[in-house]
């Protein structure tokens, strides 16, 4: 009898494994969104926002790279407007990458609908609701980063959002509804990115591959590692590819001060990590990350194959 069970857990566990898989594999469906991008800042893909709720009005990440250490604190400034966090960090990162693709700080869209289209969410009134909730936290948002590299200790507060000029909740719902309250004014969206977050987005942007990072939209942590393992991906192509030592070994200490996960239990955070890097395999098969013990270990990945080609990176660095 136990062992009949048994052998029905494997498989319910076996089916729920593949439904996931098909839900993964469904980011990369169609080969015309193969090289459709985001960027997000280096700051934070190395010191995320939050994952959850929070009474904090500040916090504060640390990440290590070969360059040095990286401190930043996230700060909510406004009144009665609680710290970002979760998938603040995803819109956060639609509105970089519309920067970065039309070479602006000012951001405009006419609709809420361009962004959840993109990521694929409902356009009920709950998903408008808690956009609007999104844009106030990350209005609010000022961002402290420190970079103690070996010659130099350079520090920059920043403000994520300078000016925002958004439409009423009255008139967001009624263009979901397809009316206008002013015949010919749509709502729209103007936001204006902070000149030093801005100017530090310019010179440390990294590109994502779009499909991919939808896949995890709804997972603030996954979302959040996801991204990390990306970077030390390309971290560890570059050292190969300079005759460098190319696995990158991340203790567990360093990486749960970068992930600033609350979860009280280390092995059950670590099954989780452990879930995400076989999710992205799923996608990117080529990654080489795996846990060694508690260690982190992330290398080039498999004959090279980034998610993003190098001449995406070269053009961005130039």
């Amino acid at each position: 009898m136990s062992g009949d069970a048994g052998v029905e857990r494997a498989v319910k566990r076996t089916q729920r494994d593949q439904n996931r898989a098909d839900r993964l594999i469904k980011a990369l469906a169609t080969k015309s969104e193969e090289q459709e991008l985001l960027f997000a800042s280096t700051a934070l893909i190395l010191c995320g926002l939050p994952y959850a709720p929070t009474t904090e009005r500040t916090i504060v990440r640390e990440a290590f790279t070969a360059s040095g250490r990286v401190r930043v604190t996230f700060q909510a400034m406004l009144e009665d407007v609680p710290l970002a966090f979760g998938k603040d960090a995803v819109l956060l990162t639609f509105l970089t990458t519309k920067a970065l693709l039309t070479r602006s700080p000012t951001v405009t869209f006419a609709t809420a609908k361009e962004y959840l289209d993109l990521f694929g969410e409902d356009l009920g009134g709950k998903s408008y609701k808690l956009l609007a909730e999104r844009w106030r936290r990350l209005a609010g948002l000022v961002i402290g980063i420190e970079r103690h590299g070996h010659v130099s200790h350079d520090t920059a507060l920043q403000v994520v959002i300078k000016q925002a000029h958004l439409p009423t909740r009255s008139s967001l719902m009624a263009a979901r509804a397809g009316f206008e309250i002013l015949p010919g004014v749509q709502p729209n969206y103007s936001i204006n990115l902070g000149r030093d977050f801005w100017s530090d987005l310019q010179r440390t942007a990294v590109p994502l591959l779009l499909p991919v990072m939808r896949a995890f939209a709804n997972r603030p942590m996954a979302w959040h590692f996801v991204q990390f393992l990306h970077w030390r991906s390309y971290v560890s192509q570059r050292a190969a590819d300079h005759g460098r030592t190319p696995q990158a070994r991340i203790d567990w200490g360093e990486l749960r001060m970068t992930l600033g996960s609350n979860a009280k239990n280390d092995k059950q955070l670590r099954r989780e990590l452990k879930r995400v890097i076989a999710d992205l395999k799923i996608l990117w098969p080529a990654c080489d990350a795996a846990f060694d013990g508690s260690t982190l270990c992330v290398g080039p990945p498999k004959d090279g194959r980034m998610l993003v080609r190098p001449k995406t990176r070269l053009s961005l660095e130039q």
